[in-house]
Protein backbone atom coordinates (compact mmCIF):
# COMPACT_ATOMS: atom_id res chain seq x y z
CA UNK A 1 0.00 0.00 0.00
CA UNK A 2 1.07 3.58 -0.72
CA UNK A 3 1.37 6.13 2.17
CA UNK A 4 -1.12 8.44 1.69
CA UNK A 5 1.54 10.75 2.01
CA UNK A 6 3.41 10.00 -0.64
CA UNK A 7 0.82 9.48 -3.36
CA UNK A 8 0.08 13.32 -4.21
CA UNK A 9 3.94 13.21 -5.01
CA UNK A 10 3.33 11.30 -8.76
CA UNK A 11 0.24 12.85 -9.03
CA UNK A 12 1.61 16.44 -8.92
CA UNK A 13 4.63 15.24 -11.35
CA UNK A 14 1.82 14.38 -13.62
CA UNK A 15 -0.09 17.10 -13.45
CA UNK A 16 2.51 19.26 -13.86
CA UNK A 17 3.52 17.61 -17.19
CA UNK A 18 0.44 17.24 -18.98
CA UNK A 19 -0.06 20.56 -18.14
CA UNK A 20 3.09 21.29 -19.81
CA UNK A 21 2.77 19.14 -22.57
CA UNK A 22 -0.65 18.44 -23.49
CA UNK A 23 0.09 16.25 -26.05
CA UNK A 24 1.91 13.88 -24.23
CA UNK A 25 0.64 10.65 -22.52
CA UNK A 26 1.81 10.28 -19.15
CA UNK A 27 2.48 7.04 -17.20
CA UNK A 28 3.37 6.96 -13.72
CA UNK A 29 5.35 4.44 -12.09
CA UNK A 30 7.24 4.21 -8.62
CA UNK A 31 10.77 2.34 -8.81
CA UNK A 32 11.44 1.18 -4.75
CA UNK A 33 14.10 -0.95 -3.30
CA UNK A 34 12.87 -4.25 -2.99
CA UNK A 35 13.51 -5.84 0.46
CA UNK A 36 12.79 -9.87 -0.35
CA UNK A 37 15.41 -9.17 -3.08
CA UNK A 38 19.83 -9.98 -2.38
CA UNK A 39 22.44 -8.70 -3.68
CA UNK A 40 24.54 -10.77 -5.86
CA UNK A 41 26.87 -8.95 -7.77
CA UNK A 42 30.32 -8.63 -7.05
CA UNK A 43 30.68 -4.67 -6.52
CA UNK A 44 28.46 -1.93 -4.83
CA UNK A 45 25.27 -1.15 -6.05
CA UNK A 46 25.65 2.39 -5.45
CA UNK A 47 29.06 2.25 -7.80
CA UNK A 48 26.72 0.11 -10.81
CA UNK A 49 23.93 2.62 -11.11
CA UNK A 50 26.48 5.56 -11.30
CA UNK A 51 29.23 4.20 -13.75
CA UNK A 52 26.76 2.54 -15.92
CA UNK A 53 28.65 -1.07 -15.50
CA UNK A 54 26.64 -3.70 -15.98
CA UNK A 55 23.04 -3.12 -14.91
CA UNK A 56 22.17 -4.89 -11.45
CA UNK A 57 19.41 -6.58 -13.63
CA UNK A 58 21.93 -8.61 -15.21
CA UNK A 59 21.97 -10.51 -11.36
CA UNK A 60 18.95 -9.74 -9.18
CA UNK A 61 17.51 -6.70 -9.53
CA UNK A 62 16.88 -4.76 -6.39
CA UNK A 63 14.34 -2.69 -7.54
CA UNK A 64 10.50 -2.81 -8.57
CA UNK A 65 8.56 -0.91 -10.78
CA UNK A 66 5.24 -0.45 -9.12
CA UNK A 67 2.57 1.26 -12.05
CA UNK A 68 0.27 3.63 -9.74
CA UNK A 69 -1.57 5.32 -12.54
CA UNK A 70 -4.91 3.75 -11.13
CA UNK A 71 -4.10 5.80 -7.87
CA UNK A 72 -2.46 8.46 -9.42
CA UNK A 73 -6.08 8.94 -11.67
CA UNK A 74 -7.99 8.74 -8.51
CA UNK A 75 -6.18 11.33 -6.33
CA UNK A 76 -6.08 14.29 -9.53
CA UNK A 77 -10.13 13.24 -9.86
CA UNK A 78 -11.54 12.09 -6.17
CA UNK A 79 -9.12 12.15 -3.25
CA UNK A 80 -8.61 15.35 -1.01
CA UNK A 81 -5.79 17.07 0.27
CA UNK A 82 -5.24 18.13 3.68
CA UNK A 83 -3.17 20.89 4.98
CA UNK A 84 -2.23 21.48 8.22
CA UNK A 85 -3.03 24.45 10.79
CA UNK A 86 -5.81 26.70 9.51
CA UNK A 87 -8.23 26.30 11.88
CA UNK A 88 -8.27 24.89 15.28
CA UNK A 89 -11.15 23.35 17.81
CA UNK A 90 -11.36 25.02 21.26
CA UNK A 91 -9.54 21.47 22.58
CA UNK A 92 -6.69 22.26 20.29
CA UNK A 93 -7.40 19.32 17.52
CA UNK A 94 -6.83 20.81 14.13
CA UNK A 95 -9.04 21.26 11.52
CA UNK A 96 -7.06 21.13 7.95
CA UNK A 97 -8.01 23.00 5.37
CA UNK A 98 -9.43 19.97 2.54
CA UNK A 99 -9.83 20.58 -0.80
CA UNK A 100 -9.45 18.59 -4.01
CA UNK A 101 -5.53 18.43 -5.44
CA UNK A 102 -5.66 19.88 -8.77
CA UNK A 103 -8.00 23.08 -6.57
CA UNK A 104 -5.02 23.21 -3.67
CA UNK A 105 -2.46 23.43 -6.77
CA UNK A 106 -4.37 26.75 -8.21
CA UNK A 107 -4.64 27.84 -4.39
CA UNK A 108 -0.93 27.65 -3.76
CA UNK A 109 0.72 28.75 -6.83
CA UNK A 110 -2.27 31.72 -6.87
CA UNK A 111 -1.18 32.18 -2.74
CA UNK A 112 2.94 32.47 -4.24
CA UNK A 113 1.91 34.37 -7.36
CA UNK A 114 0.50 37.33 -5.06
CA UNK A 115 2.89 36.87 -2.08
CA UNK A 116 0.43 35.87 -0.36
CA UNK A 117 0.24 34.32 3.32
CA UNK A 118 -3.32 32.52 2.68
CA UNK A 119 -6.06 32.25 0.50
CA UNK A 120 -7.80 35.16 1.96
CA UNK A 121 -4.17 37.74 1.80
CA UNK A 122 -5.68 39.38 4.84
CA UNK A 123 -5.78 36.20 7.25
CA UNK A 124 -2.95 35.51 9.85
CA UNK A 125 -0.49 32.82 9.23
CA UNK A 126 -1.63 29.33 10.85
CA UNK A 127 0.62 29.04 13.95
CA UNK A 128 0.65 26.10 15.85
CA UNK A 129 2.80 23.26 17.30
CA UNK A 130 3.79 22.36 13.70
CA UNK A 131 6.02 25.49 13.96
CA UNK A 132 8.26 23.65 16.10
CA UNK A 133 9.78 22.34 13.09
CA UNK A 134 9.74 25.53 11.13
CA UNK A 135 13.11 25.30 8.47
CA UNK A 136 12.70 29.18 8.13
CA UNK A 137 14.69 30.60 10.59
CA UNK A 138 17.62 32.84 10.45
CA UNK A 139 20.53 31.38 12.26
CA UNK A 140 24.41 31.57 12.78
CA UNK A 141 24.65 27.67 13.22
CA UNK A 142 23.49 24.59 14.91
CA UNK A 143 20.46 25.21 16.85
CA UNK A 144 20.32 23.01 19.28
CA UNK A 145 18.25 20.06 18.09
CA UNK A 146 21.04 18.42 16.11
CA UNK A 147 20.17 20.01 12.64
CA UNK A 148 21.53 23.21 11.08
CA UNK A 149 18.95 25.30 10.20
CA UNK A 150 18.73 27.08 6.68
CA UNK A 151 20.18 30.66 6.49
CA UNK A 152 17.87 32.29 4.19
CA UNK A 153 20.19 35.28 3.56
CA UNK A 154 23.82 35.84 4.24
CA UNK A 155 22.74 39.15 4.11
CA UNK A 156 19.95 39.35 6.47
CA UNK A 157 22.04 36.99 8.70
CA UNK A 158 24.05 39.43 9.35
CA UNK A 159 22.19 43.04 9.33
CA UNK A 160 18.77 41.69 10.83
CA UNK A 161 16.78 43.98 8.71
CA UNK A 162 14.03 41.24 8.08
CA UNK A 163 12.69 38.82 10.08
CA UNK A 164 12.61 35.10 9.35
CA UNK A 165 9.12 33.28 8.02
CA UNK A 166 9.07 32.11 11.58
CA UNK A 167 9.12 35.61 12.96
CA UNK A 168 6.98 36.69 10.25
CA UNK A 169 4.22 34.25 10.94
CA UNK A 170 4.34 34.57 14.53
CA UNK A 171 4.75 38.80 14.19
CA UNK A 172 1.70 38.59 11.75
CA UNK A 173 -0.20 36.26 14.78
CA UNK A 174 0.50 37.29 17.32
CA UNK A 175 0.80 41.14 16.38
CA UNK A 176 4.07 41.17 18.00
CA UNK A 177 7.02 43.24 16.34
CA UNK A 178 9.73 40.98 18.09
CA UNK A 179 9.43 36.97 18.85
CA UNK A 180 12.01 35.25 20.88
CA UNK A 181 12.07 31.96 19.02
CA UNK A 182 12.40 29.55 21.62
CA UNK A 183 10.11 31.19 23.75
CA UNK A 184 7.01 30.50 22.08
CA UNK A 185 5.04 27.67 22.73
CA UNK A 186 5.20 25.86 19.72
CA UNK A 187 8.58 24.82 21.69
CA UNK A 188 7.00 23.40 24.51
CA UNK A 189 8.05 19.41 25.12
CA UNK A 190 5.98 17.41 23.36
CA UNK A 191 3.05 19.57 22.80
CA UNK A 192 0.81 18.57 20.28
CA UNK A 193 -2.91 19.41 21.26
CA UNK A 194 -1.46 21.22 24.05
CA UNK A 195 0.11 23.82 22.22
CA UNK A 196 -2.86 24.27 19.65
CA UNK A 197 -5.45 24.85 22.80
CA UNK A 198 -2.78 27.57 24.32
CA UNK A 199 -3.00 29.35 20.79
CA UNK A 200 -6.34 28.78 20.91
CA UNK A 201 -6.59 30.67 24.61
CA UNK A 202 -4.69 33.55 23.23
CA UNK A 203 -1.30 31.85 25.14
CA UNK A 204 1.79 32.21 22.49
CA UNK A 205 4.66 32.31 24.84
CA UNK A 206 6.14 29.60 27.44
CA UNK A 207 5.92 32.04 29.57
CA UNK A 208 1.97 32.76 29.75
CA UNK A 209 1.58 28.55 30.82
CA UNK A 210 0.59 28.22 34.33
CA UNK A 211 0.86 24.68 35.99
CA UNK A 212 -2.87 24.35 35.77
CA UNK A 213 -3.26 24.70 32.07
CA UNK A 214 -0.36 21.28 31.60
CA UNK A 215 -3.35 19.55 33.56
CA UNK A 216 -0.65 19.68 37.47
CA UNK A 217 -2.25 19.77 40.63
CA UNK A 218 -1.51 22.72 43.18
CA UNK A 219 1.79 20.96 44.04
CA UNK A 220 2.70 20.18 40.92
CA UNK A 221 2.80 16.66 41.15
CA UNK A 222 1.38 14.32 38.65
CA UNK A 223 -0.69 10.78 39.75
CA UNK A 224 2.15 8.24 39.60
CA UNK A 225 5.25 9.60 40.99
CA UNK A 226 6.26 5.71 41.13
CA UNK A 227 7.10 6.03 37.43
CA UNK A 228 9.23 9.48 38.01
CA UNK A 229 8.70 12.61 35.72
CA UNK A 230 5.33 12.85 34.15
CA UNK A 231 5.56 14.86 30.60
CA UNK A 232 3.10 17.74 31.48
CA UNK A 233 5.67 17.89 35.17
CA UNK A 234 8.83 17.92 32.47
CA UNK A 235 7.48 20.58 30.71
CA UNK A 236 6.39 22.74 33.60
CA UNK A 237 10.32 22.32 34.40
CA UNK A 238 11.13 23.70 30.90
CA UNK A 239 9.17 26.31 31.69
CA UNK A 240 9.96 27.10 35.44
CA UNK A 241 13.80 26.32 34.96
CA UNK A 242 14.92 26.95 30.96
CA UNK A 243 15.38 30.91 32.24
CA UNK A 244 18.07 30.34 34.78
CA UNK A 245 21.60 28.90 34.09
CA UNK A 246 22.81 25.71 36.25
CA UNK A 247 19.11 24.78 37.95
CA UNK A 248 18.22 20.91 38.25
CA UNK A 249 15.51 18.70 39.10
CA UNK A 250 15.19 15.59 40.25
CA UNK A 251 12.60 12.94 41.06
CA UNK A 252 15.06 11.41 43.77
CA UNK A 253 12.79 8.77 44.63
CA UNK A 254 12.41 7.35 41.32
CA UNK A 255 16.23 7.69 40.15
CA UNK A 256 17.68 6.66 44.08
CA UNK A 257 14.99 3.20 43.35
CA UNK A 258 16.70 2.74 39.66
CA UNK A 259 20.17 3.28 40.57
CA UNK A 260 19.67 0.98 43.43
CA UNK A 261 18.98 -1.93 40.94
CA UNK A 262 22.50 -1.31 39.30
CA UNK A 263 25.62 -3.17 39.70
CA UNK A 264 29.13 -1.73 39.41
CA UNK A 265 31.01 -1.66 37.14
CA UNK A 266 28.84 0.02 35.10
CA UNK A 267 29.34 -0.11 31.13
CA UNK A 268 28.30 2.41 28.64
CA UNK A 269 27.95 1.54 24.70
CA UNK A 270 27.13 3.28 21.80
CA UNK A 271 26.57 2.38 18.14
CA UNK A 272 26.87 3.70 14.33
CA UNK A 273 24.78 1.91 11.82
CA UNK A 274 22.96 2.66 8.39
CA UNK A 275 20.87 1.27 6.92
CA UNK A 276 21.62 1.84 2.69
CA UNK A 277 18.66 1.77 0.44
CA UNK A 278 21.13 -0.55 -1.50
CA UNK A 279 23.62 -2.90 0.07
CA UNK A 280 27.16 -2.23 -0.23
CA UNK A 281 28.13 -6.01 -0.63
CA UNK A 282 26.87 -9.18 -1.77
CA UNK A 283 24.61 -11.46 0.29
CA UNK A 284 22.53 -7.99 1.52
CA UNK A 285 19.05 -6.67 0.79
CA UNK A 286 17.74 -3.42 0.61
CA UNK A 287 17.28 -1.35 3.69
CA UNK A 288 19.63 -4.43 5.45
CA UNK A 289 21.18 -3.21 8.80
CA UNK A 290 25.00 -2.71 9.58
CA UNK A 291 26.54 -2.18 12.20
CA UNK A 292 30.41 -0.50 11.74
CA UNK A 293 31.42 0.72 15.18
CA UNK A 294 30.86 0.90 19.18
CA UNK A 295 32.77 2.35 22.12
CA UNK A 296 32.56 1.21 25.25
CA UNK A 297 33.24 3.30 28.52
CA UNK A 298 33.54 1.86 32.05
CA UNK A 299 32.91 3.93 35.53
CA UNK A 300 34.19 1.21 38.22
CA UNK A 301 32.79 3.23 41.68
CA UNK A 302 30.61 6.33 41.75
CA UNK A 303 33.53 7.93 42.84
CA UNK A 304 35.61 7.07 40.94
CA UNK A 305 37.07 7.47 37.30
CA UNK A 306 36.01 7.01 33.78
CA UNK A 307 37.81 4.30 31.92
CA UNK A 308 37.42 3.93 27.74
CA UNK A 309 37.56 0.15 27.69
CA UNK A 310 37.26 -0.74 24.45
CA UNK A 311 36.11 0.26 20.49
CA UNK A 312 35.26 -1.57 17.52
CA UNK A 313 35.22 0.41 13.94
CA UNK A 314 35.17 -1.86 10.76
CA UNK A 315 35.12 0.41 7.43
CA UNK A 316 36.63 -1.77 5.01
CA UNK A 317 35.05 -1.23 1.42
CA UNK A 318 33.27 -3.96 0.63
CA UNK A 319 33.04 -6.03 3.67
CA UNK A 320 30.19 -6.77 5.66
CA UNK A 321 30.78 -5.50 9.18
CA UNK A 322 28.12 -6.69 11.11
CA UNK A 323 30.19 -10.31 11.42
CA UNK A 324 33.04 -8.43 13.56
CA UNK A 325 30.71 -6.81 15.22
CA UNK A 326 29.23 -8.88 16.85
CA UNK A 327 32.11 -11.02 17.81
CA UNK A 328 33.71 -8.01 19.29
CA UNK A 329 31.09 -6.61 21.34
CA UNK A 330 30.81 -10.11 22.84
CA UNK A 331 34.81 -10.23 23.56
CA UNK A 332 34.75 -6.80 25.27
CA UNK A 333 31.18 -6.95 26.99
CA UNK A 334 31.64 -10.81 27.70
CA UNK A 335 34.07 -10.80 30.09
CA UNK A 336 32.82 -7.41 32.09
CA UNK A 337 30.76 -7.95 35.18
CA UNK A 338 28.05 -4.89 36.02
CA UNK A 339 25.05 -3.23 34.09
CA UNK A 340 25.34 -2.09 30.77
CA UNK A 341 23.53 1.17 29.87
CA UNK A 342 22.56 2.27 26.27
CA UNK A 343 20.96 5.45 24.89
CA UNK A 344 17.29 4.85 23.93
CA UNK A 345 15.98 1.87 21.85
CA UNK A 346 18.47 1.81 19.24
CA UNK A 347 21.56 -0.23 20.80
CA UNK A 348 18.32 -3.02 20.93
CA UNK A 349 16.67 -2.78 18.10
CA UNK A 350 20.20 -3.21 16.06
CA UNK A 351 21.09 -6.79 18.12
CA UNK A 352 17.81 -8.20 17.45
CA UNK A 353 17.93 -7.32 13.83
CA UNK A 354 21.09 -8.76 13.53
CA UNK A 355 20.68 -11.90 15.41
CA UNK A 356 17.31 -12.20 12.55
CA UNK A 357 19.58 -12.04 10.09
CA UNK A 358 19.92 -15.24 8.28
CA UNK A 359 23.36 -14.18 6.52
CA UNK A 360 25.16 -14.62 9.49
CA UNK A 361 28.30 -16.84 9.93
CA UNK A 362 27.56 -20.09 11.30
CA UNK A 363 30.58 -19.71 13.75
CA UNK A 364 28.99 -15.86 14.92
CA UNK A 365 25.93 -18.11 15.83
CA UNK A 366 27.19 -20.61 17.66
CA UNK A 367 30.00 -18.70 19.41
CA UNK A 368 28.46 -15.48 20.22
CA UNK A 369 24.77 -15.01 19.81
CA UNK A 370 23.66 -17.01 22.80
CA UNK A 371 25.31 -14.29 24.93
CA UNK A 372 24.37 -11.48 22.45
CA UNK A 373 20.60 -12.73 23.10
CA UNK A 374 21.29 -12.07 26.75
CA UNK A 375 21.93 -8.18 25.93
CA UNK A 376 18.55 -7.93 24.44
CA UNK A 377 15.07 -6.99 26.12
CA UNK A 378 14.08 -9.69 28.81
CA UNK A 379 17.39 -11.54 28.63
CA UNK A 380 19.73 -11.89 32.06
CA UNK A 381 21.78 -8.60 30.58
CA UNK A 382 19.05 -6.93 29.16
CA UNK A 383 20.95 -3.14 28.72
CA UNK A 384 19.27 -0.08 30.02
CA UNK A 385 17.65 2.71 28.93
CA UNK A 386 19.36 5.26 30.40
CA UNK A 387 17.71 8.40 28.04
CA UNK A 388 14.29 6.46 29.90
CA UNK A 389 15.67 6.93 33.02
CA UNK A 390 17.11 10.59 32.62
CA UNK A 391 13.26 11.19 30.91
CA UNK A 392 11.78 10.53 34.03
CA UNK A 393 14.34 11.11 36.93
CA UNK A 394 16.17 14.21 35.21
CA UNK A 395 15.77 17.52 34.48
CA UNK A 396 18.29 20.46 33.71
CA UNK A 397 17.90 23.77 32.67
CA UNK A 398 18.69 24.84 29.48
CA UNK A 399 17.69 21.23 27.63
CA UNK A 400 14.24 22.28 26.80
CA UNK A 401 12.54 19.42 27.88
CA UNK A 402 14.45 17.17 25.46
CA UNK A 403 15.71 13.87 27.07
CA UNK A 404 18.68 14.29 23.96
CA UNK A 405 21.92 13.03 25.24
CA UNK A 406 23.46 16.04 23.32
CA UNK A 407 21.06 18.30 24.45
CA UNK A 408 21.74 17.44 28.23
CA UNK A 409 25.22 17.11 27.98
CA UNK A 410 26.17 20.86 28.39
CA UNK A 411 23.71 22.21 30.71
CA UNK A 412 25.02 19.11 33.15
CA UNK A 413 28.14 19.95 32.54
CA UNK A 414 27.03 23.89 33.62
CA UNK A 415 25.30 22.39 36.88
CA UNK A 416 27.79 20.27 37.94
CA UNK A 417 30.61 21.33 40.32
CA UNK A 418 32.52 17.70 39.80
CA UNK A 419 32.00 17.55 36.17
CA UNK A 420 33.80 20.65 36.06
CA UNK A 421 36.98 19.94 38.94
CA UNK A 422 36.87 16.15 36.85
CA UNK A 423 37.37 17.59 33.24
CA UNK A 424 38.47 20.92 33.37
CA UNK A 425 42.29 19.69 33.95
CA UNK A 426 44.14 18.01 30.92
CA UNK A 427 43.96 14.58 32.27
CA UNK A 428 41.49 12.45 30.13
CA UNK A 429 43.20 9.71 28.07
CA UNK A 430 42.88 7.13 25.91
CA UNK A 431 43.69 5.77 22.73
CA UNK A 432 42.38 8.64 20.71
CA UNK A 433 42.44 11.28 22.99
CA UNK A 434 45.91 12.73 25.18
CA UNK A 435 45.62 15.15 28.11
CA UNK A 436 42.48 15.92 26.90
CA UNK A 437 40.42 18.60 28.92
CA UNK A 438 36.78 18.55 28.12
CA UNK A 439 35.53 21.06 30.47
CA UNK A 440 36.64 24.19 28.95
CA UNK A 441 35.22 27.78 29.68
CA UNK A 442 32.84 29.52 26.89
CA UNK A 443 34.12 32.87 26.41
CA UNK A 444 30.62 34.02 25.34
CA UNK A 445 28.82 32.57 28.26
CA UNK A 446 31.03 31.95 31.04
CA UNK A 447 29.52 28.17 30.90
CA UNK A 448 31.07 25.32 29.31
CA UNK A 449 32.09 24.87 25.23
CA UNK A 450 29.89 22.14 23.98
CA UNK A 451 32.54 19.18 23.91
CA UNK A 452 31.15 17.91 20.91
CA UNK A 453 32.23 21.38 18.99
CA UNK A 454 35.87 20.59 20.70
CA UNK A 455 35.80 17.31 18.17
CA UNK A 456 36.71 20.37 15.40
CA UNK A 457 39.98 21.77 16.54
CA UNK A 458 41.54 18.37 15.37
CA UNK A 459 42.91 18.63 12.07
CA UNK A 460 41.49 16.25 10.07
CA UNK A 461 39.56 17.09 6.78
CA UNK A 462 36.22 16.18 8.09
CA UNK A 463 35.04 16.06 11.35
CA UNK A 464 32.63 14.22 12.56
CA UNK A 465 30.70 15.53 15.73
CA UNK A 466 26.79 14.00 14.95
CA UNK A 467 25.55 10.84 14.16
CA UNK A 468 24.44 11.86 11.07
CA UNK A 469 27.69 12.62 9.39
CA UNK A 470 28.95 9.57 10.68
CA UNK A 471 26.39 7.80 8.15
CA UNK A 472 27.57 10.18 5.75
CA UNK A 473 31.29 9.87 6.27
CA UNK A 474 30.75 5.54 6.06
CA UNK A 475 28.40 5.92 3.24
CA UNK A 476 31.41 7.77 1.10
CA UNK A 477 34.15 5.51 2.08
CA UNK A 478 31.53 2.41 1.36
CA UNK A 479 31.71 4.17 -1.92
CA UNK A 480 35.55 4.82 -2.57
CA UNK A 481 34.64 8.69 -2.57
CA UNK A 482 37.96 9.49 -0.30
CA UNK A 483 41.72 8.54 -0.95
CA UNK A 484 43.65 6.23 1.67
CA UNK A 485 44.76 9.31 3.05
CA UNK A 486 41.80 11.06 3.90
CA UNK A 487 39.91 7.20 5.28
CA UNK A 488 42.69 7.17 7.71
CA UNK A 489 41.98 10.67 8.88
CA UNK A 490 38.06 9.93 9.08
CA UNK A 491 38.61 6.93 10.72
CA UNK A 492 40.21 8.54 13.84
CA UNK A 493 37.15 11.44 13.48
CA UNK A 494 34.89 8.58 13.88
CA UNK A 495 36.86 6.88 16.65
CA UNK A 496 36.83 10.16 18.83
CA UNK A 497 32.99 11.12 17.82
CA UNK A 498 31.71 7.43 18.97
CA UNK A 499 34.05 7.54 22.47
CA UNK A 500 32.70 11.26 23.41
CA UNK A 501 29.25 9.64 22.83
CA UNK A 502 29.74 6.97 25.81
CA UNK A 503 31.73 9.05 27.97
CA UNK A 504 28.94 11.66 27.91
CA UNK A 505 26.83 8.75 29.05
CA UNK A 506 29.19 8.13 32.20
CA UNK A 507 29.25 12.36 32.65
CA UNK A 508 25.39 12.42 33.55
CA UNK A 509 25.99 9.04 35.57
CA UNK A 510 28.66 10.96 37.69
CA UNK A 511 26.51 14.43 37.67
CA UNK A 512 23.68 12.46 39.28
CA UNK A 513 25.70 10.56 42.06
CA UNK A 514 26.64 14.36 42.67
CA UNK A 515 23.33 15.51 42.92
CA UNK A 516 21.93 13.17 44.61
CA UNK A 517 23.97 13.82 47.27
CA UNK A 518 22.32 17.85 47.93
Amino acid sequence: MISSHIRFYPAFCKYVIENAFPSFKVLTWLMLPDKSKVNTTNINMNLILESGENSPCDNQCLVTQVNVDDLVQRVLNQDEIQYTGYDKSSDGSEKSAVSPLVQTISLWADTLRNAKKSSSGDQAPPIGSHCKDCEYRIHKGDDGTGHIVARISQNISNTRQDKSGFETCWSQATRKHTVEDKKTVAHLWYGGKTTNKLICQGKYWLSDITSSDLGLDKDDKHKTPALGMSRAQRQWFQIKLDAETGKFALEKDYLLREMDKWKYPLNFIDFETIAPALPYTTGRSPFDMLAFQFSHHILREPGGSVEHASEFLHIVPGECPNSRFLKALANSLGHCDGTIFRWSAHENTVLRHLLQQQTLEPSVRTDCSKFIQTLTTGGERELVDLMLIAQRGYYVSGCGGSSSLKRLLVPTLEASERLRLIYSRPTYNSANFSQMTWWRPDPLTNGPIDPYNLLKEADDIQVVSNGGHAIVVYDAIQNRMVNSTEQNQLQISLKKYCELDTLAMAMLVQAWNEFLQV
